[in-house]
């Protein structure tokens, strides 16, 4: 539960983790949920054991959704912040309606208060050079070991100060929380874990938004189509996921890409970057001619696949469309035709896909691997999403049936552990079947 597994953090007592519940409205250890672990938060960072530069807390905490941050100062006064938009470093000021500041102790002494947001807006600053930081003013400011700025403007202020003057800080934590509707209902052995509605309603309501999608002011900065990257381990279904894909909006079962591994070695058949622009049949899938995302398949990773700057290069947008990869080998820039110097921002990598199979997605080398892109993703500020894939394999009542993934006990621990090991939160990991005999 949230307490249980927020015990990882030093600075926060049971008492103050029941406190934190409470201003979050999270279920705690008392309440009636049986199972309160899709709450979970995840430690992203403790400054005395990853340092304290802003640089470390942006590659470790930035874009990872609902974040909380829990300092203590020199003479022990705990206190922190929350921002359910998270963190970035775009050097701009986000608004959220739902953060807040908080004191837990002061000095030592229990002295819990929260403070609101006035309104006034600029809640949240997204700033390279800076560690965590709220407020106009700003009201809280961590730079390196020290509170660089205290000074209410955006939140309401706090008797004697947040932390009464001390500015010294012993330690500072980052946590992700993953946010569930507060109208879940508790889960049980015959509730569901997640919610899927299985219904032809929402199969086409699901369709028509995704094909009714456009880029936000995609006129103005020259973006006609999202760019979604798929990567993943060899064999792992990203090839069958775009079959999949495409079957949904041409209304019949379609094989755009040849899947799976060929030739005598077994090897992978997927060797080139294919940039895909899919076009759904219109009467079938009830939106326009042209979907505004591209699909972009890549060589499936290995040991020595990737090892050199091809990944980075990929979601630079250097790389063109049927550029060959080679294992053990990386791109040469000068030898690659076609080779884009100077990317626009319609050619770079808006959306990675990491596609994991569930049999092997705790497996080391997978995760590792993993875990390396979604941080070259993630300095380019680049939201990461997984895909198990194989669940069928993986829970043999989920490959009897299909619907019963929102129940398999099985499938969620898998959710959590990735999450866990990876660093995408478990709200951005989608449990999937590798469609094959079908």
């Amino acid at each position: 539960t949230w307490e249980r597994n927020m015990a990882t953090a030093s600075e926060v007592s049971n008492v103050d983790r029941r406190q934190l519940a409470a201003w979050l409205r999270l279920p705690s250890d008392a309440d009636e949920y049986a199972d309160a672990s899709v709450w979970e938060p995840a430690l992203l960072m403790r400054a005395s054991r990853d340092g304290w530069t802003p640089q470390v807390f942006h590659q470790r905490c930035d874009g990872r959704g609902s974040t909380i941050i829990v300092a203590r100062t020199n003479d022990n006064t705990i206190f922190g912040g929350y921002a359910s938009v998270g963190f970035g470093r775009t050097n701009q000021y986000q608004n959220d309606a739902q953060a807040f500041l908080f004191r837990l102790s002061l000095r030592g002494v229990a002295s819990p208060v929260q403070a609101m947001r006035n309104g006034n807006g600029n809640d949240v600053f997204w700033h390279q050079s800076y560690g965590p930081t709220f407020g106009a003013g700003q009201d809280l400011c961590i730079s390196s070991n020290s509170i660089a700025a205290a000074n209410p403007s955006s939140y309401a202020a706090f008797p004697n100060g947040i932390t009464a003057g001390t500015l010294a800080l012993a330690d500072y934590e980052v946590f992700a929380v993953s946010m569930l509707p507060q109208n879940r209902q508790p889960a049980t052995a015959k509730t569901p874990w997640c919610r899927i509605e299985w219904t032809p309603k929402e199969h086409d309501a699901l369709r028509h938004a995704v094909g009714a999608f456009t880029v936000p002011g995609g006129d103005q900065i020259g973006v006609k189509a999202a760019n979604i990257l798929l990567v993943g381990s060899a064999g792992a279904g990203k090839t069958s996921f775009i079959n999949t894909i495409d079957s949904v909006f041409k209304g019949r079962m379609s094989r755009l890409l040849a899947a799976g591994l060929g030739g005598a070695a077994g090897e992978q058949l997927t060797r080139r970057l294919s940039v895909m622009s899919l076009k759904p049949r219109v009467r079938a899938s009830g939106v326009g001619d042209q979907l505004h995302f591209r699909l972009l398949d890549t060589m499936g990773f290995s040991d020595k696949a990737y090892s050199g700057p091809d990944m980075a290069y990929i979601m630079d947008g250097h790389v063109p469309d049927g550029t060959e990869f080679f294992e053990g080998r990386s791109l040469v820039p000068s030898k690659v035709p076609g080779w884009v110097a100077m990317p626009t921002l319609a050619e770079l990598v808006h959306c990675a896909v990491f596609i994991m199979p569930a049999p092997d997605a705790t497996e080391g080398k997978v995760v590792s691997r993993v875990v390396e892109f979604v941080q070259l993703a993630r300095l380019r500020d680049i939201q990461c999403m997984i895909l198990l894939s194989k669940i069928d394999v993986y829970d043999p009542l989920v490959g009897k049936s299909l619907e019963t993934t929102n129940f398999s006990e099985k499938v969620r621990k898998l959710v959590l552990a990735v999450a866990e090991k990876t660093g995408v939160a478990a709200v951005n990991i989608f449990p999937i079947k590798s469609y094959s005999s079908e």
